[in-house]
């Protein structure tokens, strides 16, 4: 199939979603992935991005494009099919990402951050791709991304951890609970300081999961 059909093809089941969310009761602000699983098009959309990315690689891709896999993937964030498949060739990961890095995109943003964890070193980009993600405005995406470095083992983790440690929104916890893991994952002379900050913290999700970190079981 002509790369001009597979793009045809794909960008009509995006625009076949966007009519469905354009119509759809549910305020954007309470919208998220288990939402957009109310759309029954999904395999058609997934069907029709696997024979689009198989023919047309990311590095020509349009921003128009671009903007719309990343769209498409943020809608698909309970699933995730769209950003595995991505992930399945690794130029277009790598290039996808590069131009994540500004999409206001967020649910697309830190799966993709997830992707280059499971990517692993074998690029030089990829490190440096997550510490970008690592910078981003929304904590999720800065979450993600600090975990991914911990599963590729970078030691730029301990340059992240006190920011995310004391990073003030209202569920810090979470990111508190992942900076434990990422140290403990890259076996960092600092983790027990953070399990003593934890553990000071009274919040029981927090406590419990320092006990874990303790006994080697996150």
């Amino acid at each position: 199939m002509a790369p001009s059909t597979v793009l045809q093809t794909f960008d009509a089941e995006v625009e076949r979603f966007r009519a469905w969310a354009d119509n759809s009761p549910v305020p954007p602000t309470e919208r998220n992935g288990e939402w957009a699983c109310g759309y029954l098009g999904w395999a058609r959309l997934y069907t029709a991005f696997d024979a689009f990315i198989s023919e047309v690689p990311c590095r020509e891709w349009s921003d128009a494009t671009t903007e719309t896999v990343l769209y498409a993937i943020a809608r698909d964030s309970d699933n995730c099919y769209l950003a595995r498949a991505v992930a399945t060739r690794s130029d277009d990961l790598l290039c996808l990402a590069a131009r994540a890095i500004t999409s206001p995109e967020w649910d697309a943003k830190w799966q993709v951050a997830v992707e280059l964890g499971r990517l692993g070193l074998s690029s030089p980009q990829v490190e440096e791709l997550l510490l970008r993600f690592a910078e981003d405005d929304d904590e999720y995406v800065r979450r993600c991304a600090l975990l991914a470095l911990a599963v590729i083992g970078s030691l730029r983790v301990t340059d992240l951890v006190d920011a995310a440690w004391n990073s003030s929104v209202e569920w810090d916890e979470y990111p508190r609970m992942a900076v434990l893991y990422a140290l403990w994952k890259i076996n960092a002379p600092q983790l027990n300081h953070y399990l003593t900050l934890a553990e000071a913290d009274g919040r029981p999700r927090l406590i419990e999961y320092a006990a874990r970190i303790r006994s080697g079981n996150p």
